[in-house]
């Protein structure tokens, strides 16, 4: 039993300890240090009434894609119980939403062909045939496109003779991927006024603001998993062929965050040029590659100051240590927009913090009192073995 309790103590003290820095850490990377006491009292009461909102779970959502699309529909299913006509099977939301769909076909074959000469066999003839399909979708897409935006036929038509003009290195792409769909957003502003209906470009609206809110949720969702790979690798993985594919699984996580930063680029782009600017962009904001961070605001590494073994699965020597650790400190640490959440009246004096990263801190409050928890444990049962022993002997 002495063994055992000891042993485990010597495990809990460095873990109660590192915890606790991770916590302080966190804490004192918060814009708002008002948040601490304010997230504190919530959880608190939470602990004493569960009935309360729960600290650990997400309480506000924004309306997702799917929840506009399905809001739009209701919309136009209302319009025909009034007797207003629609002009093809297929509505509007549904063109919209055909249309944002193909686009993301393409910005996905384009993404995955980026690197033309290091590409397989296998995955050239995968290109080849979702680029068949892409053909397939587009056309079907042109086909209600003539219906809801009669003008984008002739806009198609004008572009097309304006590349042939330019000299062959001048002219765009011609990949399918690479095919402009004007939708409401790509038209002229003259155009988009008096040469598409005006329901489209409300409805394109609605889709794009929720199609930038799904893909920042994404990202985080990325953030935290791609976090939480990497504190698992830290701990666990040793050696240079497991700790190669680990590296390898991290920078597929970390292509694939840089491909949903491109989609939010492009959806705020066409957000912006369908409203201009206004007070969504304090949510909503331009996204560059240092607002990809984790909620306590510290650039993801798969390097541990604290870790002996580097990624390649060789020792690290101390110098090198000491570089990670100064490179991981507290003047590197800003929490991105990204786990922030504006409120309603746009003020940026009032901006809270993202769910999110209430949630990240109460864990890590959490797993630092557990692990306290333990020590102190640990060290009475100790005690009490103790005397149990003095005083059967």
């Amino acid at each position: 039993v002495g063994v055992s309790l000891h042993t485990r103590l010597l495990l809990g003290i460095p873990e109660q300890k590192r915890q606790q820095k991770i916590f302080e850490d966190f804490s004192a990377s918060l814009q708002d240090q008002a948040f601490v006491p304010k997230w504190t009292k919530m959880v608190e009461e939470w602990e004493k009434d569960p009935s309360k909102s729960n600290p650990y779970m997400s309480v506000v959502a924004t309306a997702s894609q799917d929840d506009v699309k399905r809001q739009l529909l209701l919309e136009e299913k209302e319009s025909l119980k009034a007797g207003i006509p629609q002009i093809h099977d297929t509505g509007p939301t549904s063109f919209i939403t055909m249309g944002l769909l193909v686009e993301d076909s393409q910005r996905r074959i384009a993404w995955d062909a980026r690197a033309k000469e290091e590409l397989t066999l296998s995955q050239s003839n995968d290109i080849h045939r979702r680029r068949l399909l892409l053909h397939r979708q587009l056309k079907q897409f042109r086909n209600l496109q003539a219906v809801y935006m009669p003008a984008a036929s002739l806009m198609i038509a004008q572009y097309d003779e304006a590349q042939k003009a330019l000299p062959v290195e001048e002219r765009a792409r011609d990949e399918v991927e690479y095919h402009i769909l004007w939708l409401p957003s790509a038209l002229p502003d003259d155009h988009m006024l008096h040469n598409c209906r005006a329901n489209l470009v409300a409805i394109e609206t609605k889709l794009r603001q929720a199609q930038c809110y799904d893909t920042l949720e994404k990202i985080r969702s990325l953030q935290r998993g791609r976090l939480s790979f990497i504190g698992f690798r830290n701990r666990n993985i040793r050696g240079q062929n497991p700790n190669t594919r680990a590296s390898e699984t991290i920078a597929r996580v970390e292509m694939k965050c840089m491909a949903l930063a491109v989609k939010y680029r492009e959806a705020r782009a066409a957000l912006f040029k369908l409203i201009g600017p206004g007070a969504w962009e304090n949510e909503l904001r331009e996204l560059s590659h240092k607002d990809l961070t984790t909620p306590d605001g510290t650039e993801i590494s798969i390097e541990d100051p604290n870790d002996v073994i580097g990624p390649d699965g060789r020792q690290v020597s101390k110098k090198k240590r000491l570089i990670i650790e100064r490179r991981l400190g507290e003047g590197y640490r800003s929490v991105s927009w990204i786990w922030m959440r504006a409120p309603a009246t746009g003020d940026e004096s009032d901006a809270v913090l993202h769910e999110s990263v209430r949630i990240e801190w109460a864990k890590a409050r959490a797993r630092y009192l557990r692990w306290s928890e333990e020590v102190q444990l640990l060290k009475e049962e100790m005690r009490r073995v103790r005397k149990t022993l003095e005083w059967e002997a």
